[in-house]
């Protein structure tokens, strides 16, 4: 009997255990499945995450390779901005030179007029020269009697001994007649302008245009003295040019 009871109490031990472990069992088993959804759901988001970065890391080699040849551009670009630099410089360079010789041109321009005037002047002279003829002593006087230069009044550098000269001679010359420039050097360093005519009958004749007189003209003599002028320091003659 009592045998008998026992065997029941541990079949109820048994039975009671065995619920609690099922029922144990059912939640762990639940709970693991819920586990795995999760792990499921993770390993997809993990997969996505996956693509998501290996689509980044390739927008990413994209990107450097367009950078690449962004860098590869500006450096060609510097290396063009920098030849042009060059050759603006040495355009700019080019552009001085070329004002410079420009400037010269002009200059020479300039200079080449002016010998050419000179020339058209000189050859017009030699032209009219042909006509010239020395006048006889008479024919000197009558012109310089007729020639009025001589009543001009002597402006100290405006018009001086050089312009009563040069009158007198462009007067002769527009009336035919031979007529010369005479520049005179004085041994003080100073210097005098006259006019000569070569006279058929009396040969050379040296004239002060300023009063018309006749004066004498050598190396060596004291020019005021023996002409009887006033004239401020040394006037000995030391070299005198006819210029016809």
């Amino acid at each position: 009997m009592k045998i008998t009871r026992l065997l029941i109490l541990l079949i109820a031990i048994l039975g009671l255990t065995l619920g609690f472990s099922f029922y144990a069992y059912g939640e762990v088993k639940g709970e693991l499945k819920t586990t795995q959804a999760q792990l499921a759901e993770t390993a997809s988001q993990l997969k996505q995450t996956q693509s998501i970065l290996e689509d980044t890391q390739t927008k990413l080699k994209e990107t450097e390779a367009q950078l690449k040849q962004t860098e590869i551009a500006l450096e060609n670009t510097r290396n063009e901005l920098g030849k042009a630099e060059s050759e603006i410089l040495s355009l700019r360079a080019t552009n001085i030179s070329l004002t410079q010789k420009l400037a010269e041109l002009n200059q020479a321009k300039i200079e080449i007029e002016r010998i050419n005037q000179e020339l058209l002047a000189e050859i017009s002279r030699l032209r009219k020269a042909k006509t010239y003829i020395n006048p006889t002593y008479a024919e000197m006087w009558r012109f310089l009697l007729e020639d009025k230069t001589d009543k001009n009044p002597y402006i100290p550098g405006a018009y001086t001994c050089l312009e009563f000269s040069r009158d007198v001679n462009n007067n002769a010359e527009e009336q035919g007649i031979r007529c010369a420039l005479v520049l005179i050097f004085f041994r003080d360093g100073k210097g005098h302008a006259i006019v000569a005519f070569e006279t058929t009958d009396k040969g050379l004749i040296f004239i002060e245009p300023q009063r018309d007189q006749e004066v004498k003209v050598a190396i060596g003599i004291d020019y005021a003295k023996v002409n009887d002028f006033f004239i401020v320091g040394d006037t000995v003659i030391t070299k005198y040019s006819i210029i016809w």
